[in-house]
């Protein structure tokens, strides 16, 4: 096919090939799958935000998307609540403290300073920080709402970070929690870790009230097969309506099997896909692309010393032995 040749398919492949293309756009909120009881979280936050006291916390595996679901709940409380969003690699007491005080402190420049020079702050300046944002949590804030704090590091809450997030949500303001505090924590799949969460969950639930009870521990679980295909069709009717059901039933079950159910893994498997089908000028990826994009990686080759240079030192050795064995079986060979 020549380029001269009017074809929408053809602009369809360098539509895909482009970074707007589908499972690309990662910060786009529409694209927000609110399968596998991902609404449900957003929902049951925002919907007991005040009556909460302590750290509400969202545990997910790499990848289950704590960081998408962190903004869809920031843009659901941006109405309601003054949002404070710390999205950052490292996660310590000092940087809780500064971020906090650049946000709702900006006048106690000193203090800003000190966390910001200090790898570690003695704990008289640590008291005086806290007091402050303690004090600002108690007064009227911007537009009369409340706060909304979600922490999304890559590292997860020491206790000394977690007690202060803590501290924070137990303010109160009119009988109403003064601070709305989200931990967004990384945690693995196993069944201990979704044992000790439901343990958690049962404990809240009996200390609440048990009409209407609160949840503290929330845990994004992978999804199932049917709802792979449901996050598959949803992606692709948000992209192309006409081709909401390109995935086949056996491509569904292939992509669920391969990313183990984590919505960064299929995104990453099926953009890969894409591009592999781009590459021959075909508009969508068949089951050969899907097969080539979720080959493992190629393990790194490894050098292998040769066996002489290996063993040098016992050649030499060797070899030294040897001429000086045959030199004196000839001096004695020449009595």
């Amino acid at each position: 096919m020549s380029l001269d040749e009017p074809s929408l398919g053809l602009e369809r492949r360098q539509y895909y090939s482009s970074s707007q293309g589908p499972f690309h756009s990662a910060g786009n909120l529409l694209t927000f799958y609110g399968g596998a009881g991902r609404a449900g979280i957003v929902d049951a936050i925002a919907r007991k935000r005040g009556e909460v006291r302590r750290v509400v916390q969202v545990h997910g595996e790499h990848g289950s998307g704590r960081t998408f679901l962190s903004l869809v709940l920031a843009d659901r409380l941006k109405h309601v609540c003054n949002v404070i969003r710390y999205e950052h690699e490292q996660l310590s007491v000092v940087l809780l403290l500064r971020h906090l005080l650049i946000e709702l402190c900006p006048r106690e420049a000193d203090l800003i300073r000190v966390s910001e020079v200090a790898s570690g702050i003695d704990a008289d300046t640590r008291v005086h920080a806290t007091r402050c944002i303690l004090t600002q949590l108690t007064r009227k804030a911007p537009g009369g709402k409340p706060y909304c704090l979600t922490v999304d590091a890559s590292v997860d809450a020491d206790d000394a970070a977690l007690a202060l997030l803590n501290e924070f949500a137990a303010v109160t303001r009119n009988d109403s929690a003064a601070m709305l505090v989200v931990l967004f924590r990384s945690s693995d799949d196993s069944h201990g870790e979704a044992r000790r969460l439901a343990c958690q969950d049962a404990d809240d639930r009996l200390a609440d009230r048990p009409d209407r009870p609160l949840r503290y521990h929330h845990r994004l679980r992978r999804l199932t097969l049917s709802e792979t295909g449901e996050y598959l069709r949803q992606q692709m009717l948000l992209f192309d309506f006409n081709r909401r059901d390109l995935f086949t039933r056996e491509m569904v079950y292939f992509i669920a099997d391969r990313s183990d159910g984590l919505p960064g893994s299929i995104d990453t498997l099926v953009r890969n896909a894409f591009t592999l089908a781009n590459l021959e000028d075909n508009e969508n990826p068949s089951m050969a692309h899907l097969l080539a994009a979720g080959m493992p990686r190629a393990a790194e080759p490894v050098h292998k010393v040769p066996f002489l240079k290996r063993h040098r030192t016992a050649f030499v050795a060797v070899f030294g032995a040897c001429i000086v064995v045959s030199s004196i079986a000839l001096m004695l060979g020449s009595r």
